[in-house]
């Protein structure tokens, strides 16, 4: 093979490569912005009265009542906040400081979300059903120095006559706090994936687990957030696409720079 022919066949593989990785490159910012796999719309009517604790004036109950003379449980309002004014600070000094707040106005066919937000201890709630009489959402949390999101999405089930979201504090002879604030039950219903998402408005997304998402991780099922407006989808690192643009590129920087200068 003559050198013109060699420098054109150099040529030729060098432009195929660089077209290839534009190729990868282009589609992969094409693909890099995607759509949810499913979406809802939060209603904004919150089913939970005084789900921010501004008027609280309950008293705790022992949930774990084993002997009566050595319950020691306490509730009331205070001004280490999420949001608003006041919290819930439920503590025990032993067995279990409980409190519930009615659900009102629900639907056995329709799905619904419930959310707070939390810190302390050892927080931990129960979603109770009247009529089957058990926890049907029921939530153990680990122990937060800050403010931590937590929500999941419910039905209610067949047979179930009345609601309530019990919030607890646990013990077993040492002091316990937690705090609880913005807790709220909302009616959610499907809509397209293409929105429309206004901007003060709230949702839920699934998507890839993988991906990027600008909102609040939902329940234990990995892809599910509640995002507020338009959402923001974005994939994993493209690792394997980045790694085949390197080696292409190292592949025409060789092939370049063995280009004999008297071929040209």
């Amino acid at each position: 093979m003559n050198k013109n022919s060699t420098k054109f066949a150099k040529l030729a593989i060098v432009i195929i490569l660089i077209v290839y990785a534009v190729v990868v490159a282009s589609t992969t910012i094409i693909k890099y912005h995607v759509e949810p796999l499913e979406a809802y719309k939060i209603n904004s009517t919150n089913l939970v009265d005084d789900g921010s604790f501004e008027n609280f004036n309950q008293t705790a109950g022992d949930c774990c009542n084993y002997d009566s003379n050595a319950s020691k449980v306490y509730a009331t309002s205070s001004n280490i906040a999420f949001e608003g004014t006041y919290s819930l600070k439920l503590y025990s000094e032993n067995q279990c400081a409980c409190i519930p707040k009615q659900i009102n106005n629900w639907t056995l066919d329709h799905e619904y979300i419930l959310n707070f937000y939390y810190k302390g201890d050892n927080p931990r709630i129960c979603l109770w059903s009247w009529g089957l009489n058990k926890c049907v959402l029921e939530k153990t949390l680990v122990k937060e120095s800050n403010w931590t999101y937590y929500g999941d999405i419910f039905k209610f089930p067949e047979n179930t006559t009345g609601s309530h979201v019990a919030f607890y504090t646990d013990s077993t002879g040492e002091l316990r706090t937690n705090y609880y604030d913005a807790l709220e039950v909302k009616q959610i219903t499907p809509m397209s994936v293409k929105g429309p998402f206004l901007d003060n408005e709230k949702y839920i997304i699934r998507t890839n687990p993988e991906n990027k998402v600008n909102g609040e991780k939902l329940g234990d099922e990995e892809g599910w957030f509640v995002i507020q407006g338009k959402p923001s989808i974005t994939l994993k690192i493209p690792y394997t696409e980045i790694i085949i643009i390197l080696i292409i590129m190292l592949i025409v920087a060789r092939l370049i720079f063995k280009i004999d200068k008297n071929e040209w």
